[in-house]
């Protein structure tokens, strides 16, 4: 897909994020608009501008919107912080995660890279995404494992 055509559209709550989305992507030549149920208060000039019925080469929007992704766009998750815990239950095509403080270059990277085909996760992310999926040990079996039994003081079982 060429970087000059993207169609981008925003499920984004607060109004500052949203203009600032929107001028950084206009400046780089791409089409974003205000989606429908983008939640907040929209001004004339968002209202101008709300997708009714246009399609999006890929969605930008809040992580808890995910479930309202009617879409089969894919979709660039927006994360204030911590909230990435629940990424692998939703229906919503999510190719990406970025950080609502990452700087301009991380949103254009991942819509870029979304556009392309491909997935992205914002550096500043991927340790607690790590950490958020703790896999247990692999036995032998190529099962996971679990900790043994023992014994502790007055003959109990302590199971972990």
């Amino acid at each position: 897909m060429a970087d000059d055509c993207i169609a981008v559209g925003l499920m984004v709550a607060r109004l500052s994020l949203r203009r600032r989305l929107t001028r950084l992507f206009a400046h780089r030549g791409w089409n974003a608009v205000a989606c429908e149920g983008a939640g907040g208060l929209l001004s004339s000039d968002d209202r101008s501008r709300i997708s009714s019925g246009i399609s999006s080469d890929v969605l930008v929007v809040d992580i808890d919107r995910l479930d309202e992704i009617r879409d089969a766009a894919p979709v660039v998750a927006l994360t204030y912080g911590s909230e990435i815990a629940h990424l692998g239950a939703v229906k919503a095509d999510v190719r990406a995660v970025v950080d609502r403080d990452d700087l301009d270059e991380a949103f254009l990277e991942a819509v870029q890279e979304v556009a392309a085909g491909h997935g992205w996760i914002s550096p500043t992310l991927v340790r607690p995404l790590l950490r958020g999926q703790p896999s247990a040990p692999v036995g032998p079996s190529g099962r996971p494992s679990l900790p043994h039994s023992r014994t502790g003081r007055g003959g109990r079982t302590i199971r972990p």
